[in-house]
């Protein structure tokens, strides 16, 4: 499904969550009915050129988890931040991790599972900065930049999935023969400074949280920068679609795809989506570097 069918289809779903919110008149109108036209109104005009008040054109970004044009944009962006941070570091010190946090029935579940494991991860990193007998140094130059991706299927069509997603579901605690109806599976990519610490370590602190861990590097034969940005671009996109075994793919039904919207009405823009984790003093390094680097203006005599 390619950006235009994405955006006509989520368009759909804004329609449909707008219409179902609007009841008999205003009187009648249901909770959420005013943010539902503002999300939609936002969606509707993203990546226009725009003109301000003041006479200036600008960009219109909508910033909505679901919209597919903001996710490119901004997953490049998150990208970039990560290794800016990180200004002495090669490319063999960067990771992909994939990190498949779990299967629940409602998109709104999977949101919980990735605010809760965001939250646990900067807690824990924290920790492991400051604590006695822990590598504390590989911790602070440790740094991750991610997007949460959800993936759905319908338990009926679990045979149809392909042999490894049917090994990671039921390592995840997926019974097929007890399940119903839609199934949400909360993933991360994300790319990951490891620095110091290795492979084996990273791994095993992601599985404290992730029962699924995946970790490998970066491609050799595509510019670090770019690869990087390819890799957050790639983690941030917005899928309507299943894939199946074989490579065959389904299209999301629109209960689906309206499901996901109106789950994604309750995060705050893609602030709700994302993960970064900086190494420690990487802002202050910067801020030296400019400061070293800037030069005093020539007097003036009058």
């Amino acid at each position: 499904m390619n950006r235009k069918e994405t955006q006509y289809r989520i368009l759909q779903a804004y329609d449909r969550i707008v219409e179902d919110r609007a009841g008999n008149g205003r009187a009648e109108r249901l909770h959420g009915y005013e943010q539902a036209v503002r999300h939609r109104s936002k969606f509707e005009s993203c990546g226009r050129v725009l003109t301000s008040p003041y006479g200036c054109e600008v960009t219109h970004w909508c910033r909505r988890p679901a919209c597919p044009t903001c996710a490119t944009f901004w997953g490049r962006k998150l990208g970039r931040a990560l290794v800016a941070a990180c200004p002495d570091a090669a490319p063999d010190d960067y990771r992909m991790a994939t990190l498949i946090l779990g299967l629940v029935p409602r998109p709104e579940g999977a949101f919980d599972q990735f605010w809760a494991w965001r939250r646990s991860l900067g807690n824990a990193i924290d920790y492991r900065r400051r604590a006695a007998g822990i590598d504390r140094a590989g911790w602070r130059g440790f740094g991750a930049a991610g997007s949460l991706e959800l993936d759905q299927f319908e338990a009926e069509e679990f045979l149809r999935l392909g042999t490894n997603k049917q090994a990671q579901y039921r390592a995840l605690g997926f019974e097929p023969e007890r399940a119903r109806g839609p199934q949400w599976i909360a993933t991360v990519h994300a790319l990951v400074h490891v620095g110091t610490l290795g492979d084996d370590t990273v791994r095993t602190f992601f599985q404290g949280a992730a029962p699924v861990v995946h970790l490998q590097g970066l491609r050799e034969d595509k510019d670090f920068i770019e690869s990087a940005e390819d890799i957050l671009g790639y983690a941030a996109k917005v899928s309507l679609v299943t894939t199946l075994s074989g490579g065959e793919t389904r299209p999301w039904s629109p209960d689906a795809i309206a499901s996901y919207v109106a789950a994604t009405m309750q995060s705050h823009g893609r602030q709700g989506f994302k993960v970064l984790i900086r190494p420690k003093g990487s802002r202050k390094k910067l801020t030296v570097e400019s400061a070293v680097n800037y030069l005093e203006p020539m007097p003036i005599i009058i």
